[in-house]
């Protein structure tokens, strides 16, 4: 937040999601959206999706703390269960809900609003948010580019988004 406030691009990008253009955030640029962070102490976020940025804690099965930063293959599911029906004409259309995704992370996101939650991820005890879509807006925890042939999906269905024509 200190870079973006720094080169002046807080409000172009506050400008960018109110005229309704895409706008994509991975990994830390979901956490980015958020309204505060308790990353490295109290930060004020972009306030873009109101919630919070809070670390990923958590056990395991058999008792002991999670091991984070959580790195490696985790499964998405759709919110609701049915991703045909939840992930149509979004960045997530196509994807099977269960399918795997690359993550590198030590904090979650946890939106106010469950419905902005395209996505979750159970690692451990924890289930968190694992991409989020608000309008034109879409952002998730993992990694797209190193998530195979799924996150190859994400990037091709964002191109096709971004290369169809704006709705009048």
């Amino acid at each position: 937040m200190d870079t973006l406030r720094r080169l002046d691009l807080v409000s172009p990008i506050h400008d960018t999601v109110a005229a309704g253009r895409p706008m994509i955030g991975i990994c830390l640029g979901v956490q980015l959206l958020m309204t505060e962070s308790c990353e490295f102490g109290h930060h004020q976020g972009l306030g873009l999706i109101s919630g919070q940025v809070v670390p990923l804690r958590g056990r395991r099965d058999d008792g002991r703390p999670l091991k984070v930063p959580h790195v490696g293959w985790s499964a998405i599911h759709a919110r609701d269960g049915a991703a045909s029906e939840h992930w149509s004409g979004t960045p997530l259309e196509g994807l099977p809900s269960g399918g795997l995704a690359y993550f590198v992370h030590s904090y979650v996101v946890v939106p106010e609003d469950p419905e902005v939650v395209l996505s979750t991820t159970q690692y451990g005890d924890v289930e968190f948010c694992s991409s989020l879509r608000r309008g034109s807006l879409f952002a998730c925890q993992f990694h797209p580019e190193r998530s195979g042939p799924d996150g190859l999906r994400v990037y091709a269905n964002l191109r096709r988004m971004l290369e169809a024509p704006a709705e009048s």
